[in-house]
């Protein structure tokens, strides 16, 4: 009976050692024994040395193409059940100025669903000239104009109420005689640098101030101002220091944050690679790199990225110059915004 009794005694104390052993972390489990912990993870989800992690697929950008147009990520993005109206502000260079153009404009002004309601809602279009910003935007031209710093916009002769330096930028302004509309309505504001001086008023020193300070007053409580931003070439052209055109977005962000409630952020196509011309591929691919980590460590909250880079690489331009694609990129690519806009 002793014997047996030591025996029993024993077993039970390996039994207890083998389950304390199993608890500890990095050891294997028992059968039957609880589940790993969170500080614990399953073997199964555990690298092996010198093994890398798959990159994740961020949730706030999509790769545009013929082949993926992006709009399953718009619907997730900007879901249609959403109450508020949306206003759609596009800001940049020439860029953004041929997606509205000829993209958003002529495909909405072409769907039934969105002119009857525009009509409705007493929606007409309003467009102004490059030259007439203060007028179209009715804010007074500052007294005395400051000259640009040194990592300022423009680097050229700078005149109070000359034109903008984009000579195919003009605004539109979509304006409803009825505001409390429930549909989504478009615009258009150029901007041609991340930071610069050209137009002043009493109130903003830049460009950039100026245009958000307009766009605080187009807020209303029953609408989201959705901002779509691209600019970058008109920076490289001036500038040399990627870190300094960088720093100066991530200022425009902070400027634009007050106004809009969400922004996409679309990357610069490429160009037409030729040597000894002021563009190369090499240098707006890392621009878009280094914008693209500027969002994801700051702004991946209330910016969304749409990347059309690597599909333009062999996009056919429009002949006349290295940079503006055909009318046929910016039709489609205008065709993502137009299928997010919703009646009444």
């Amino acid at each position: 009976a002793i014997a047996s009794a030591a025996a029993l005694f024993c077993a039970l104390g390996l039994l207890a050692l083998l389950h304390g052993q199993g608890g500890a972390t990095g050891a294997a489990a028992l059968p039957g024994a609880a589940p790993p912990t969170a500080d614990a993870p399953p073997a199964s989800r555990r690298l092996e040395p010198g093994a890398k992690r798959a990159p994740r697929a961020k949730k706030h950008r999509c790769a545009w193409s013929m082949k993926n147009r992006c709009k399953w990520f718009f619907r997730e993005r900007f879901p249609v059940k959403d109450r508020k109206n949306r206003h759609w502000v596009f800001l940049g260079d020439s860029h953004i100025a041929r997606i509205f153009k000829i993209g958003v404009q002529p495909a909405a002004m072409n769907q039934s669903r969105l002119t009857d309601a525009w009509e409705t809602c007493g929606c007409e279009m309003e467009e102004g000239h490059r030259c007439d910003f203060y007028k179209f935007y009715g804010v007074q031209a500052a007294s005395e104009f400051r000259a640009p710093e040194s990592w300022e916009g423009p680097q050229l002769a700078l005149k109070p109420n000359a034109c903008m330096e984009c000579s195919s930028c003009a605004h539109r302004q979509m304006r409803c005689s009825k505001p409390r509309c429930r549909a989504d309505t478009v615009s258009l504001h150029p901007v041609e640098f991340a930071r610069d001086v050209e137009v002043q008023t009493e109130g903003a020193t830049t460009t950039q101030e100026t245009t958000a300070n307009f766009l605080k007053t187009q807020k209303r409580a029953e609408s989201a101002l959705v901002c779509v931003l691209s600019v970058g070439l008109h920076d490289m052209k001036h500038f040399k220091s990627l870190d300094l055109i960088v720093n100066n977005l991530r200022w425009f962000f902070g400027v634009l944050r007050p106004a809009c409630d969400h922004l996409v952020w679309l990357h610069v196509p490429a160009v037409v690679d030729h040597p000894g011309w002021d563009f190369h591929n090499g240098p707006i691919r890392r621009y878009n790199r280094a914008v693209e980590d500027m969002i994801s460590g700051s702004a991946s909250s209330w910016t969304t990225i749409v990347d059309p880079f690597d599909a333009t690489l062999a996009w056919p331009h429009n002949g006349t110059d290295a940079i503006h694609l055909d009318s046929a990129f910016y039709e489609r690519l205008g065709d993502l915004f137009v299928g997010a806009l919703r009646p009444l």
